[in-house]
């Protein structure tokens, strides 16, 4: 699929190079350029699910890698009208892990509290070291996940939204569990989502 997908992108990116192109013309290249892209990312999921790559454990500052991504949306998240409130373990948690991966889990599972609060909301990303272990937790006040779809939330294909491809949670799951941890989703403090995650250590 990426072959000729590739092909498609560089033939639109030549195309926008012409001389003389209609504001119309310019516009439907934009969205041949647009959803490529969107393919690429559907392939990339998909491979990662059906052949997830072993963690390049390090170790790694957790709270240097949250807001490493928070940084990252931080236009996304202003633009959604969201207020996050960080509720970070006091002491410095440095945790084994692999980077990219760690900060995969935190980029999905907000990016998919964001699609639940249109009218904006409150995120919440908690961390605590307690009982031997590392407990992390992301939290919104969306609508939250309805008990009896809870034992499938992380069931590759299951989305709660139209047009959604149903892998990011899929995904979450799988670097948590590589990483010898697991992740549940339960019901936060403002009556939304909190997917919380156990690591021990």
């Amino acid at each position: 699929i990426r072959t000729p997908m590739g092909i498609v992108r560089s033939s639109a990116q030549l195309l926008d190079r012409q001389p003389g192109l209609s504001e119309k013309e310019r516009e439907l290249i934009g969205f041949m350029l647009g959803e490529t892209e969107r393919l690429n990312r559907l392939v990339t999921m998909l491979l990662e699910c059906a052949r997830p790559k072993p963690p390049a454990i390090q170790s790694h500052d957790l709270h240097a890698i949250i807001h490493s991504v928070l940084d990252l949306i931080a236009t996304r998240v202003e633009a959604a009208h969201v207020n996050v409130e960080l509720d970070l373990e006091s002491r410095p948690v440095v945790f084994d892990c692999d980077k990219e991966q760690m900060m995969q889990v935190f980029l999905n599972l907000i990016l998919n509290a964001l699609q639940f609060m249109p009218e904006g909301g409150k995120l919440g990303i908690r961390t605590r070291l307690e009982g031997g272990a590392l407990w992390v937790s992301v939290a919104d006040d969306g609508p939250g996940v309805p008990a009896p779809i809870r034992e499938h939330i992380f069931d590759p294909f299951f989305s709660r939204r139209e047009g959604g491809i149903g892998l990011g949670l899929t995904v979450v799951q799988q670097i948590v569990q590589a990483h010898g941890g697991e992740i549940g989703v339960g019901d936060s403090l403002w009556g939304g989502a909190a997917f919380n995650m156990r690591f021990p250590l």
